[in-house]
């Protein structure tokens, strides 16, 4: 019969329907995880808002990343209602948006604390205001280009091709960041160690240098884990969804549910170590 359309591809790929009860479970438990989840995300937001001595450019790095979180927790269940029902792939676009910018801003706050703590007496000329902005406005720019773009394709461009451009998306701009992420908080916590230790060395019990170089270690180990708990919650989702099992769209629909209530666990615990994070430089700076 020659090419079949994107559409129709894209049809031979939709989840084989779940019965009522399972949908119904998955409704309310995605909903109460995404209620806690926009809740301290919203917490978040209105810290750094509201308290002008969190107002610096890690915490503005922070919120944006917060901000993409919050839009899965608000988007991701309506989107899924609806596509249960009218079988669209609108949201498979805008979910594939938001879980691309949750990782470009996650390169963001790495970049600024790798900046933080190798180049500290250069931090300031180089993490200008300007400089943020940037980072921000790329970190949602370029994940709704590649989002969107394959939408600009020709409805009877071949499946081959798309899968093809899924596997290049995901490597260079999902594999290719988490793995520099990897690397770069492996380096920031040996300097952070080799500061701290220096710090001991050199100033007395009660020094608040000494103290303050033990919180920032602190903050720092903290920021790795959690960031490893979320690499390690969502690498299966990415192999499984895009290597093992692709599909001819850029997309987070699924065939195994289960996967995306991982992705928002992983979430809430990451939003959850964020407002540990600014509370704690909160106190700090009361000090």
């Amino acid at each position: 019969m020659g090419n079949i359309s994107t559409t129709e591809e894209i049809n031979s790929f939709i989840a084989e329907p779940i019965s009522p009860k399972t949908f119904l479970a998955l409704i309310i438990s995605w909903s109460f995880l995404g209620m806690v989840s926009a809740g301290l995300n919203l917490m978040v937001c209105a810290m750094v808002y509201t308290d002008k001595k969190l107002r610096s450019m890690t915490n503005y790095l922070v919120v944006s990343l917060s901000v993409a979180d919050l839009l899965i927790a608000v988007v991701f269940v309506p989107f899924y209602i609806i596509d249960h029902y009218a079988r669209t792939v609108i949201g498979d676009y805008f979910v594939a948006f938001i879980l691309l910018a949750t990782v470009f801003n996650l390169c963001g706050v790495t970049f600024e604390r790798y900046i933080a703590l190798t180049r500290p007496f250069r931090y300031r000329m180089i993490m200008t205001c300007q400089t943020v902005t940037i980072i921000v406005f790329v970190s949602w720019l370029l994940p709704l280009v590649l989002s969107l773009l394959p939408l600009a394709s020709n409805s009877d461009v071949d499946s081959n091709l798309l899968k093809v451009y899924i596997v290049v998306v995901l490597s260079l701009f999902i594999f290719a960041p988490c793995t520099t992420m990897v690397c770069v908080y492996m380096r920031v916590l040996r300097v952070a160690h080799r500061f701290i230790m220096r710090s001991k060395g050199r100033t007395s019990k009660g020094n608040i240098t000494g103290q303050m170089a033990g919180k920032d270690e602190k903050a720092n180990r903290a920021f790795a884990k959690v960031f490893g708990y979320v690499l390690a919650m969502l690498a299966p989702f990415y192999l499984h969804q895009y290597l093992l099992d692709p599909k001819p769209v850029t997309t987070c629909h699924q065939r195994n549910d289960f996967r995306f209530l991982l992705y928002a666990t992983a979430q809430l615990y990451f939003r959850s170590f964020h407002l540990c994070f600014l509370q704690e430089r909160s106190s700090r700076s009361l000090m």
